[in-house]
């Protein structure tokens, strides 16, 4: 008997797909983050992030001074672009066949492609969670988004430079790879031994009492910091850190926040993160949506595509840092 193929598509939706958002966002601490403040937009050409660049008028008065009260500009908004992935599922003409009508052949081929689609996605996104923007049809990650002298949502921070981000090279020029390498930021007496770049780039995230709520690292920098900061462990772990840890991450603590092992963070980067100014938006009609099922005109097969319409983006870059150390760091 053939598949049913909308009996099928109802099965994927109803039982897998919650099962795939899931797990896609249990994948990492920062998606895990960006799932508890969920954006999930109606739709619209592109993304306009609402921005206040600039204060209002005001200040100090005396008695009957006049108050300024001339209109100023203070707002704006980014403007950032949607960027598209899918993953496929297929069944062959062969597994078709070998089903003939039973339900529980057909669940063991859609669960094994749908095993494949989940861990496709998870794994092109988290990869590019971390890019460079130079992929102009990938979601902006955090090499572009925590940045200077570069365009961030149709803003150029080369004019405007209240749309950079901290990085340790631009807030101390001797905070270069090259004198960031393993040898000095393992060396106590070192004037580029590890906290002192974290430190200064820390210190600059900082505005308002707000401050980043979560370091990514490699394994290489994870394994650095762990023993660095041996000598200053409790195991007594701020709220935060104890939810990365019960969530099964690997964390050390640095100023009560989490410092939490990526594994795709590429190997030379360290990322502050204010999840206050970060999000992943997704369009509501492509959130892990099915298509439909295509017999293409060249093989004896089904295919459909899970569809993820989305984008990393930004509020206030400022609240971000990140340091590039030596490329060796391992």
């Amino acid at each position: 008997m053939a598949l049913d193929y909308d009996n099928l598509t109802a099965i994927v939706k109803s039982k897998y797909i919650p099962k795939l958002e899931d797990n896609y966002f249990d994948a990492s601490w920062a998606f895990q983050k960006m799932k508890d403040k969920p954006d999930i937009l109606d739709g619209g050409k592109d993304i306009h992030q609402p921005l206040q660049y600039a204060k209002g008028r005001g200040g100090s008065y005396a008695a009957w001074d006049l108050f300024d009260v001339r209109p100023k500009e203070t707002r704006t908004a980014a403007i950032f672009q949607w960027r598209n992935k899918y993953a496929n599922i297929s069944i062959s003409g062969d597994d078709e066949d070998k089903a003939d009508g039973s339900d529980n052949a057909i669940l063991s081929f859609v669960e094994a492609e749908m095993q494949n689609a989940e861990a496709t996605l998870i794994e092109d996104t988290s990869i590019d969670f971390f890019n460079t923007g130079s992929d102009s049809t990938a979601p902006h990650g955090l090499r572009k988004i925590i940045g200077v002298d570069r365009s961030l949502g149709g803003i150029d921070s080369t004019i405007y430079s209240w749309w950079d981000s901290n990085t340790a090279v631009n807030i101390n020029s001797n905070y270069s790879t090259t004198n960031l390498s393993v040898a000095n930021i393992t060396n106590p007496s070192s004037d580029y031994f590890i906290l002192n770049p974290m430190r200064d780039t820390w210190i600059k995230c900082v505005h308002q009492r707000r401050h980043p709520d979560m370091i990514l690292v490699s394994d290489g920098l994870w394994n650095i910091l762990d023993r660095v900061l041996q000598p200053y462990m409790t195991y007594n772990y701020s709220a935060g850190t104890k939810a990365a840890a019960d969530a099964g991450f690997q964390v050390l603590e640095y100023r009560g926040v989490p410092v939490v092992y990526d594994e795709y963070c590429p190997g030379s980067f360290m990322f502050f993160i204010n999840t206050d100014f970060l999000s992943m938006k997704i369009h509501k009609n492509k959130r892990f949506a099915m298509g439909p099922w295509i017999r293409p005109a060249n093989q004896e097969a089904r295919i459909a595509q899970i569809l993820l319409k989305c984008q990393f983006v930004t509020g206030n870059p400022r609240f971000h840092g990140s340091i590039e150390f030596a490329s060796a760091v391992s």
